[in-house]
This record gives structure tokens, C-alpha cells and sequence, in this order.
């Protein structure tokens, strides 16, 4: 399934069967049956699949694309645990530890804040990941309370 909603004013406003390049289009002629303008889609916020980005980049190229939350910390989680996947070969400790470093960090059992304690410690590349994902990305998606506060601190997350 693919939905559209209207971020300003909270709503569904069209939802069809799959998810190809072609459901933008699809949205599009959806909404001006009634009488509405596509023409002002100016923002449009989706996951990372590539037929969404596709879809928008051929149906409405003038529009601004954002990833949402979950699947922009989602691609930093895998980061992290392929970098934790590479350096297990060298700290066999890491072993079973993988949903520590893919779980929020609120969200640890007290079976878990124990490993973690001792391998922050060990100057880790898998560490070192985790703190720029969870402490800093997560940090700004809670943080930010608006585009233009976030502008600036995921600028400086990225260099």
C-alpha cells in the first residue's frame, strides 16, 4: 500500500495498491479530480524507496524530497552493525551484541547496559558509530523543533 497524507493539516488524502513510481502519479491525478492543484506539491516526505524517489523525481520534479525519521536512523542502524559485523573479527566480544547497538539506548535492559559499559570503554569503531547515531542523530530528531533548527545541526552531523 502507498499513503498520502497532508502533513499541514493532518489528514489521509489518498491511498492506493503497491509501491512503483507510477502511485505518484496516480496521487497526483487523485487529487485534481476533486479540483485541487498537484502543481503545488512543493515538499514531499517518504521513506528511501527507490521507485518513491523515482516516481517524484519523474511526476513532480520540482518538488523538495525529505526523508522521514525512522528511515533515515533505520540506514545509520545499519551502518552501524556492518561496521560492528567487520570489527567482531578483531574484538570477538562483540559477539551477541548486536541488538545493543541497534536498540535505543533508553530502551536497554539492565543485561544490556552491562556489555555496553565495558565495550565503550575498548576504543571501539563499533562505539564510535553508535555515539554518532544514537547521540547525535536521534539526539537531533529530539531535539529539533522545526526544519529550521534541524537544518543546521544535521549540517553539522554530516561534515
Amino acid at each position: 500500500m502507498s499513503l498520502f497524507h497532508d502533513l499541514d493539516a493532518p489528514r489521509g488524502l489518498y491511498a492506493c495498491e503497491g509501491r512503483k513510481a507510477q502511485v505518484v502519479a496516480q496521487f497526483a491525478d487523485a487529487l485534481e479530480a476533486p479540483g485541487a492543484c498537484a502543481e503545488y506539491i512543493c515538499v514531499v516526505c517518504m521513506d528511501m524507496s527507490a521507485s518513491y524517489q523515482a516516481g517524484v523525481c519523474e511526476h513532480r520534479p520540482w518538488a523538495a524530497i525529505t526523508f522521514d525519521e525512522f528511515h533515515a536512523i533505520q540506514l545509520a542502524n545499519k551502518a552501524v552493525d556492518e561496521v560492528r559485523r567487520q570489527e567482531v573479527k578483531r574484538a570477538p566480544e562483540l559477539r551477541r551484541t548486536r541488538y545493543i547497538w541497534l536498540k535505543d539506548k533508553h530502551a536497554w535492559s539492565n543485561r544490556q547496559k552491562t556489555p555496553f559499559a565495558e565495550l565503550k570503554c575498548q576504543n571501539l569503531k563499533t562505539h564510535r558509530g553508535f555515539r554518532i547515531q544514537e547521540e547525535t542523530l536521534c539526539e537531533i530528531f529530539h531535539s529539533a523543533q522545526s526544519a529550521a533548527q534541524a537544518e543546521p545541526l544535521l549540517d553539522r552531523w554530516y561534515s
